[in-house]
Formats: C-alpha cells, structure tokens, sequence
C-alpha cells in the first residue's frame, strides 16, 4: 500500500530527479496525505472530509456512467465507429478500471458490478459498449490477468 510513496521518496533523491523537484514535492505531499488518513495519524475531521470527498467522487462517476456516458455512446459500436478509435482506448480502459474497482471481471457481465454499487441498472448503451470491448482479442489480450 505504501509502495508507491516509498518510489516516490526513492527516486526523488537521484541526482536525475533534480529537474523534478517541484514534481516530487507536490506528489509525495499529496499522496503523504492520503497515506495519513488511512493510517489514522489525522484528526477524525480530516478523516470525515476525506471520505466525503470519496463519496462525492463517486457520485460524480455514477452520475456520468448512468447518465452523460449514454448520451455519447453510439447506438452500436465504438467512438470511432465499427472499430475503436483513439478515444475509445482511454474510454474503454477507464472503464475496465472503474469495473474492476468495482469488483467486476473482464466477462461480458463484467460490467454488472456497477449496478451494485450504483443500485441502478447500467445503461444499454455502456453494457453494449463493454460487450463491445470485452469481445476484441486485444481487451482479452490485455486484461488476461484480470481488470487492474
């Protein structure tokens, strides 16, 4: 879980990251304090701000997976058409993320693990554009080990 702070202390040491300095800085406080909260070393109110802020975050993604997702999703297809454009390569793995946050697979039904968490049914258009996704060789290809 602290892997990546314990890199970002590492590298930012390296006679390489000095250009980066102002980079390292700003990451290592803002993943510093997330590691804060969830070892408990801040006060119960930065804990209750953070994790409305988690809430908030999520029902900003749940609004726009039911709600502004099908609205630019074609009828069939992807973004780009009958093949997936680049547009659809960041859309889909963000998807594949969201999903796999959610606890879903890299099935067809993946993507059902939203309505768990959304307590609403997904959308036609994003389950046919996950069915989409999840039937090309590559998104099989890329996801054999599971959605990360």
């Amino acid at each position: 879980m602290f892997a990546g702070q314990d890199s970002l202390e590492k590298h930012s040491q390296l006679p390489e990251a000095a250009g980066l300095k102002e980079f390292y800085d700003t990451k290592k406080t803002q993943n510093g304090g997330a590691l804060a909260v969830y070892k408990g070393q801040v006060p119960e109110e930065a804990k209750q701000g953070f994790f409305n802020m988690a809430v908030g975050h999520w029902q900003n993604i749940a609004t726009f997976i039911l709600e502004d997702l099908p609205a630019a999703l074609p009828e069939s297809g992807f973004l780009g058409g009958t093949n997936p454009g680049e547009d659809d390569f960041h859309l889909g793995a963000w998807l594949a993320r969201v999903v796999g946050m959610t606890g879903g697979t890299n099935t067809k039904e993946g993507y059902k693990a939203l309505e768990k968490e959304t307590k609403k049914p997904v959308p036609a258009k994003v389950a046919a554009y996950w069915e989409a996704w999840v039937a090309r060789p590559c998104f099989q290809k890329v996801y054999a080990g599971g959605l990360h």
